[in-house]
C-alpha cells in the first residue's frame, strides 16, 4: 500500500487531538505514516503496527472501533446479514425488558439503574460499559450487534449513553 493510498483513507475526525484542535489531519496522518519506512507499507508492516496498538488499547472493542473509524471498515456489514434486522430488534427489546426489570417496573429507578452499569463514574456509559451492562444482563449476542445498538441509543453521536439517552431507550422504544 503507497502512502498516497493511506492518505486517501486515513480518516482522523474521531481522533481526540484533532477534535481537540490540538492537531491537523496533515499532523495526525505525518504521525502515522513517521511508524513505516518509505513510500510503501507491506501488509506485514501494517498488521505488526497494529498488533503493537491493540495491545496497548484497554479492550478489543475499543480497539475495533479505532480500526471502523480510522480506515471506515466495519467489522461486518450488517446491512449484507439477513439476521440483522431481527437480532437488532430482539437485542433491543430484550435489553429493555430485563432493564425494566432491574428498575422493578419502575421508570424513576432508571437512572439508579445506568449509575450501576457505570463503572468508572463518568456519568455516562462507554462502549465497553454497554458490552459488559448485556453481558451482565444475560444476554448472549454476537459482538457485531453490540456497537450498532450502542450507537442506536447514543442519539447524540457523542460515543457515549447518558442518562437521559439511557432512558429515553428505556420508555420510548
Amino acid at each position: 500500500m503507497s502512502t498516497e493510498d493511506i492518505i486517501g483513507v486515513y480518516d482522523v475526525s474521531l481522533d481526540p487531538n484533532f477534535i481537540a484542535g490540538l492537531k491537523t489531519k496533515h499532523a495526525l496522518i505525518d504521525e502515522f505514516l513517521a511508524n513505516f519506512e518509505g513510500d510503501f507499507i507491506s501488509k506485514r508492516d501494517f498488521f505488526e503496527y497494529y498488533e503493537d496498538i491493540s495491545i496497548s488499547l484497554g479492550s478489543e472493542e475499543a480497539f475495533v472501533k479505532m480500526l471502523e473509524s480510522t480506515w471506515q471498515c466495519p467489522e461486518n456489514d450488517l446491512q449484507e446479514d439477513p439476521m440483522a434486522r431481527p437480532s437488532m430488534q430482539l437485542l433491543i427489546s430484550e435489553v429493555r425488558k430485563r432493564i425494566l426489570d432491574l428498575a422493578k417496573g419502575d421508570p424513576s429507578q432508571l437512572r439508579k439503574v445506568h449509575k450501576e452499569f457505570d463503572v468508572n463514574g463518568s456519568g455516562n456509559l462507554t462502549i465497553d460499559e454497554w458490552s459488559n451492562m448485556i453481558s451482565k444482563l444475560k444476554i448472549a449476542v454476537d459482538r457485531k450487534y453490540v456497537y450498532p445498538f450502542f450507537k442506536f441509543v447514543d442519539q447524540d453521536n457523542s460515543g457515549t449513553v447518558s442518562a437521559e439517552e439511557f432512558i429515553g431507550y428505556v420508555l420510548n422504544y
